[in-house]
């Protein structure tokens, strides 16, 4: 079975930048330029981020026509969408893609086939490093070493990939997996006989030598034949050993069991679904499947962005990840810098800023990632936290203003009662400094829904380059009604 491709969006899903999808209170809109500029959702477990401003935003999109595609984290995930969709008369729209269902994506088809030269070696090489990128994830900070071990690993990456494009035309995740277990160990093996009879990898160059190629596939080709036969068996044995294991510690899990099936052999339901209107949620959450949840997600969001970036048409679609630390990476900012031109709208919700450090590298390289994406999404909202770094942040991004300090002294000496000696006077002065208009404290006051709060859950918006007429400033406070 294959999607049902819509010849046209549906009424109302216009270009109209300023037209109203919700709003975050009475005459507060909330706008398609405002979506594709990207939502950060900030809030700690049970302050309502979810049930509160997430579920708003993901029914306009869904009462809007919009496809888009929904990553996982908690096993329970998938049913939230599936019961918004029957509420928003979606149902039908609903691809639930994951293990026991019908739907199968060979993304390495799927991304070689693409027109324009998308499917160049060199996307599907930045493809693998994107997994490679979750799944060394250790939390840890990185080193200078670690950059060698990466420029290495997508070398060894472009080579195999370019000699089976060049050698077959086609590339699969068990010959790329044959062929690089294959190479030769030394440079003495790369020269016998035996070896190059019963080498796949041989095999591979000499269809390359053979085949008719463009001037630039020429040029590539040397570079592939000299690597396989003359740099990469002259490396050290460990470093080799390690360049390799990295490769395979990453491919193996493409190679067998569910994400063989999912992954690796026909298609009938690819990114470009989500622009015919479909809403993809990938059923493989995080908490169920830990690191193969996300390798299949991170797969599936990097080529949903690619398929995004490089569309023609303009109907709207939304990508959105809950618990997002789980799988962000750092072609985010460069996908959502763009976001706009390509009207996706990004909503990325997680507890805290110290779970996007930890994911994307640590306190140093960590922060800088998370300042690049942060900086690039335009509407913020903060709901119920009691963590200092996000709080502060918070209150540092809407900004300081100019307080006055009103102060006051009391004499230290009691009056004498026979007025031989006088009292002190109180005295009182007033001074200006600067100060946050939001104190950080206020994050963890904010109501959290439920029935104690008559399901309202509270949220601090903050939007740049806009003035919010209820404050006169660049943020708000804004009730969001729990639904049920």
């Amino acid at each position: 079975m294959f999607w049902k491709k819509q010849k046209k969006p549906p009424e109302g899903s216009g270009d109209d930048m300023d037209e109203g999808l919700c709003t975050f209170g009475p005459n507060i809109p909330w706008s398609k330029r405002d979506a594709f500029e990207g939502t950060s959702i900030l809030g700690g477990n049970g302050s309502g981020k979810t049930t509160g401003s997430g579920d708003l935003i993901a029914r306009s999109f869904l009462t809007q026509g919009w496809g888009g595609l929904v990553m996982t984290t908690k096993p329970d995930e998938y049913q939230m969408w599936v019961r918004m969709c029957e509420e928003t008369g979606r149902k039908d729209d609903l691809i639930l893609f994951g293990p026991g269902e019908q739907w199968r994506f060979n993304f390495l088809d799927y991304e070689l086939s693409q027109p324009g030269g998308a499917g160049a070696t060199e996307n599907l090489v930045n493809l693998f490093t994107v997994v490679s990128e979750v799944a060394d994830r250790r939390g840890g900070e990185k080193n200078e070493g670690d950059q060698y071990w990466k420029r290495s690993y997508k070398q060894l990456l472009r080579n195999g990939i370019g000699a089976l494009v060049i050698g077959l035309g086609r590339v699969s995740v068990p010959l790329l997996y044959e062929l690089v277990t294959d190479a030769p160990q030394s440079l003495e093996e790369a020269s016998t006989e035996e070896w190059q009879k019963r080498s796949t990898l041989y095999s591979l160059l000499e269809a390359g030598r053979r085949r008719s190629k463009t001037e630039e596939e020429e040029h590539d080709f040397r570079l592939i034949v000299r690597y396989w036969l003359a740099e990469f068996p002259a490396l050290a044995e460990k470093t080799r050993s390690i360049i390799v294991s990295t490769f395979t510690g990453i491919i193996d899990c493409f190679n067998r069991g569910v994400m063989r099936t999912l992954l690796s052999t026909t298609t009938n339901v690819t990114p470009d679904a989500a622009q015919d209107g479909k809403i993809i949620v990938i059923n493989m959450s995080v908490k169920e499947w830990n690191e193969l949840g996300q390798y299949v997600q991170v797969v599936w969001k990097f080529l949903f962005q690619r398929a995004t970036e490089r569309r023609r048409t303009t109907r709207p679609v939304f990508l959105w990840a809950d618990e997002a630390a789980n799988f962000v990476t750092t072609y985010d900012s460069l996908f959502q810098s763009t976001a706009r031109s390509s009207r996706c709208a990004t909503v990325y919700l997680c507890q805290n800023l110290p779970m996007y450090y930890a994911a994307m590298g640590g306190e140093q390289a960590g922060k800088s990632s998370t300042d690049a994406l942060l900086g690039v999404l335009g509407t913020k909202i903060f709901h119920a936290n009691s963590d200092i770094t996000t709080n502060n942040y918070a209150s540092e991004l809407i900004g300081k203003k100019l307080k006055l300090l009103h102060s006051t002294s009391m004499p230290h000496e009691r009056p004498d009662p026979t007025n031989e000696r006088p009292g002190g006077h109180a005295s009182s002065s007033v001074s200006e400094h600067m100060d946050f208009k939001v104190m950080p404290s206020e994050m963890t006051t904010l109501k959290k829904g439920g029935h104690i709060n008559g399901g309202i859950v509270e949220g601090l918006v903050f939007q740049n380059g806009r003035i919010f007429p209820s404050t006169g400033d660049n943020y708000l406070f804004a009730n969001f009604q729990q639904k049920g």
